[in-house]
């Protein structure tokens, strides 16, 4: 029987450090002629093997071999070479080259999987990309409607200038479109008679050493406002209408939250909206529960706004694409422990589809061609606001209605654009402006119309106005909580202040 032989020279799996290169030289007490084999086990990088020609020696190289890797050499020599020493039973030659066949064959298997596993990763991740881009170009670009207009002269329609904002987004609106929604609420009650705005300019010394001025808002309900906040019928003009819920809702809050009923400043306004109940401000607090319910009005009145065939498509890609990860996850985690395979997709695949799924919740909402039609119309007449040239052409036709373009510039974020370029075409063609009868300040004086100074009190009421947007924050450097700015905050303590009235 033919005798062979087993030799290791092995590293431990520990974390040690890596190693360069590792000479290892096999030399026999004689030379080996009938059997000389040398098998090579190591999870480093593949080496070279030199059998001498009289077979007397083999070298072994080994490179690049990580800290937690080993060389295992194992050598079968003819046993005549060894004499003198005794023949075990158990192993044979046959039953260590079969050994060696099954190592080999197992690192195929291991290769193969890890192919696998590149192939089923790469697959879902072409597969959500080819989905997603499927579902937008079927369901997710927007309709093509027929529209030339450069710029509307006069609002599209008669919606009140609340929901106007609310109805420009594909799907939910940000809470960031909500505060102009409630300024432009403000300013078009105003505008219809319900209530008064005053400019108040207050002096305030610190310490006694240094005097500041600030200037406040005072909102006071008007006899017809009073009524309307009391449930009672009121006399409108026929193009005025009446308030709608939503609108007495913000007056309601307003005043009775934040006031003594009738009367109440922008600072209370503003402290009382900035106070924190929970990790929320109370304003933040009032707008998420008051402005969904614009775009629900609009569709109940008007027509729907988001193609219901998009948003199944979408619901149905984003349940898709969170299957996918739960099937990476059984790939990655479950079938290694059934197999013993190392296919990992999960860590590619996750990423991909959560990124998949934040783009799809936005851009996978189409609207439906009434509600895009709509959006351009609306965008065209927020162009003409912005544009001085085409606010120029349509001077003499829009200077006598500016408080109307005023609310509308309120709700679609450009009031500040408006009003420079209304005192420029006021300016240009001496057309002066008509004072508001709602709004009070000093500065307009007794003339004709509304002067430089006049239009410095309107920008300070757009700035409060804009004060709006950080009250949506949900969190405040207050330390303390409390206020009742909404019928959701009415538990807590004293807090908030500060002062960011306009100046």
């Amino acid at each position: 029987m033919t005798r062979s032989r087993s030799s290791t020279g092995r590293r431990s799996r520990t974390n040690t450090p890596p190693i360069d290169r590792v000479r290892i030289a096999v030399v026999p007490p004689a030379a080996s002629a009938n059997l000389f084999k040398v098998f090579i086990h190591s999870d480093a990088e593949p080496g070279t093997l030199r059998i001498a020609p009289d077979f007397r020696r083999a070298d072994v190289e080994q490179t690049q071999i990580p800290g937690t890797s080993f060389v295992e050499l194992r050598v079968l020599l003819d046993p005549a070479v060894f004499p003198a020493t005794r023949v075990r039973s158990g192993q044979t030659y046959e039953s260590l080259m079969a050994d060696e066949r099954a190592r080999v064959a197992r690192g195929l298997l291991s290769q193969t999987d890890v192919l696998v596993g590149l192939i089923i990763t790469v697959g879902l991740v072409l597969a959500l990309i080819g989905g997603y881009l499927f579902v937008y170009r079927r369901y997710g670009r927007e309709p093509d409607v027929p529209y030339e207009g450069e710029y509307e002269r006069e609002p599209p329609s008669d919606l009140p200038p609340t929901i106007v904002p609310a109805i420009l987004t594909q799907g939910a609106p940000p809470v960031s479109v909500y505060p102009r929604a409630f300024a432009a609420t403000l300013l078009q009650a105003a505008h219809l008679g319900y209530l008064e705005i005053t400019e108040k300019d207050e002096e305030h010394s610190f310490l006694g050493l240094a005097t500041f001025h600030r200037t406040l808002l005072t909102y006071a309900l008007t006899a017809k406002g009073k009524q309307a906040l009391a449930g009672r019928t009121v006399a409108t003009k026929p193009e005025d209408g009446p308030l709608h819920p939503f609108e007495r809702e913000v007056l309601r809050t307003v005043f009775t939250n934040a006031g003594d009923g009738e009367v109440v400043t922008s600072q209370q306004i503003e402290d009382c909206g900035k106070k924190i109940v929970g990790s929320k401000s109370n304003f933040l607090i009032f707008v998420e529960s008051w402005g969904p319910g614009l775009r629900t009005w609009f569709e109940r009145h008007h027509h729907r706004l988001d193609d219901p065939r998009s948003e199944r498509a979408k619901g149905l890609f984003i349940a898709a694409t969170i299957a996918s990860i739960f099937l990476s996850f059984f790939l990655s985690f479950i079938l290694p422990i059934l197999r013993a395979a190392p296919i990992l997709p999960i860590f590619v695949v996750a990423p991909v589809a959560g990124v998949l799924i934040a783009f799809a919740s936005r851009s996978l909402s189409r609207r439906t061609p009434e509600a895009a039609l709509e959006v351009k119309r609306w965008d065209a007449f927020k162009g003409i606001m912005t544009d001085f040239s085409a606010l120029a052409d349509a001077g003499a036709r829009l200077l006598p209605i500016w408080e109307q373009y005023l609310v509308y510039a309120t709700a679609l974020g450009v009031a500040d654009q408006l009003l420079k370029n209304l005192r420029l075409v006021a300016a240009q063609t001496s057309q002066a402006l008509h004072t508001p009868t709602w709004y009070h300040a000093s500065s307009f004086g007794r003339g004709s119309g509304i002067s430089d100074a006049g239009f410095g009190s309107l920008e300070r009421m757009r700035r409060s106005f804009a004060n709006f947007q950080s009250l949506s924050r949900s969190l405040s450097d207050s330390s303390r909580s409390g206020g009742r700015f909404s019928s959701g905050s009415s538990r807590g303590g004293g807090g908030g202040g500060g002062s960011s009235s306009a100046s």
